[in-house]
């Protein structure tokens, strides 16, 4: 798969995708600085899907009717945790992720349990609609 990585979700983020063999670009490599906005174009530019801590992404996308290929918005845990966090995601939410979902992930992981707070899922005509 391919994603965007956002500044605020860490570089360890990077490095666990790419050792899990997922083509990776980092916001924080071409501009740390990046509006939300320019982070969103070019993830759809180039078909990446959006890794981020930040709240405000999914509402841009959905408020706006903002282009993309799917966001995955983890919380800010310690580094340990959010990369078992990531792993459970990509398992259970990969294809739901590749298909242009929003997965909105509030940190509960336990016994392989992924704590989903919220799934948006994209339809073949654009459109949303939500389950948890």
């Amino acid at each position: 798969m391919k994603f965007l990585v956002d500044v605020n979700a860490s570089g360890f983020l990077v490095d666990e995708l790419m050792r899990l063999g997922h083509d990776v670009a980092a916001v924080a490599a071409k501009d740390p600085r990046m509006p939300d906005d320019d982070i969103l174009r070019w993830a759809a530019s180039e078909q990446r899907m959006i890794v981020t801590t930040d709240h405000d992404v999914e509402e841009m996308i959905w408020r706006a009717g903002k282009a993309h290929c799917g966001v995955l918005r983890l919380e800010n845990l310690p580094r340990a945790e959010r990369g078992v966090l990531l792993q459970d995601v990509l398992h259970h939410h990969g294809q739901d992720l590749a298909s242009g979902a929003i997965v909105i992930e509030d940190g509960a992981v336990g016994a392989g349990f992924v704590g989903c707070a919220l799934m948006i899922g994209r339809s073949n005509d654009g459109n949303h609609s939500q389950y948890t």
